[in-house]
């Protein structure tokens, strides 16, 4: 497994060596999400993008299901959003196949749309106010290398 800890976002490359996922490569997008679905999965993701000495558990997280996602990015199939429960923390995590140079822009998009349904309008001005944190992973299961 390929790990490269990006300014904006960490991507993950995962290929034929890694038994654990090697029957997720080249399938569907909505094979992954279902994948993605399964708490366990996405746990062991966020936990080797984080690298963090106590690992964040099953019983921590709950699948975000608030309509996040504008209009225009709904078609958008591979975007599973974790939330840590009673914390403004989020993990969106993206699947990709190909290269896509415009990821950068795309992952700023689902970020900001998060934030938006989950900031406290009532209490963002203030300076005490802790903004909600989105942590994005992006899965690359393509052949060529990721070099956006």
């Amino acid at each position: 497994m390929l790990y490269k800890n990006q300014h904006i976002t960490n991507y993950i490359q995962l290929n034929e060596k890694n038994e654990e996922y090697q029957y997720v490569n080249n399938i569907h997008d909505k094979i992954f999400r279902k994948v993605l679905d399964n708490k366990k999965e996405a746990v062991q993701i966020i936990n080797r993008v984080l690298k963090k000495e106590n690992k964040i558990t099953e019983k921590e997280i709950e699948k975000y299901t608030s309509s996040y996602i504008s209009s225009n990015l709904r078609n958008s199939e591979a975007d599973i959003v974790y939330k840590i429960k009673d914390k403004e923390i989020f993990f969106l995590i993206e699947h990709q196949t190909k290269v896509d140079y415009s990821m950068p822009y795309r992952i700023l998009k689902y970020e900001i749309e998060i934030m938006e349904s989950s900031i406290d309008k009532k209490e963002y001005k203030n300076k005490t106010y802790k903004y909600p944190i989105v942590v994005p992973i992006v899965l690359y299961t393509g052949k060529q290398k990721w070099n956006a």
